[in-house]
């Protein structure tokens, strides 16, 4: 992630949380309180993921003002952090069905994406533009879908 910057990247979810908040009070049917309702508890496990971060980011940043072994390790560390390689490397998350699994094949084991629907924007009301300011806000993508 260019500028990668967890503690930034927390406020912003904080802030997208509080909007999923006003449009899950604001639903009007219980599908879309259950969409909102998915879509808070994902935002809570990123927010979770990035206090992890914040302590990473910043043993690793003190580390390398302190030797060039330390900024080797944040350099390695920068190219794709564990927040990038759950939330934003493998692609969208759907706040609907699972649209991933993670499979094992005798001593092997990947993710695997299944086919999967995207629900329309009609049917999900506010929460496309949601959707895509914490695209825009984070680089995570979430969508609706249906397996």
């Amino acid at each position: 992630m260019t500028d990668f910057n967890p503690i930034a990247l927390l406020q912003s979810v904080k802030r997208l949380r509080h909007r999923a908040l006003l449009g899950r009070d604001d639903s009007t049917t219980t599908f879309m309180r259950n969409l909102y309702g998915q879509l808070l508890d994902k935002l809570n496990l990123m927010a979770a993921d990035l206090v992890d971060e914040i302590a990473t980011f910043e043993e690793l940043d003190h580390d390398r003002k302190a030797s060039e072994a330390g900024e080797s390790w944040f350099y390695f560390y920068y190219i794709c952090t564990p927040f990038e390689r759950r939330w934003i490397e493998h692609g969208p998350i759907s706040v609907l069905d699972e649209i991933t699994i993670f499979a094992r094949i005798e001593d092997d084991a990947c993710l695997i994406d299944l086919n999967y629907t995207e629900v329309p924007a009609a049917e999900l009301g506010e929460l496309p533009a949601l959707l895509e300011a914490i695209r825009q806000k984070t680089r995570v993508t979430f969508i609706a879908a249906r397996v």
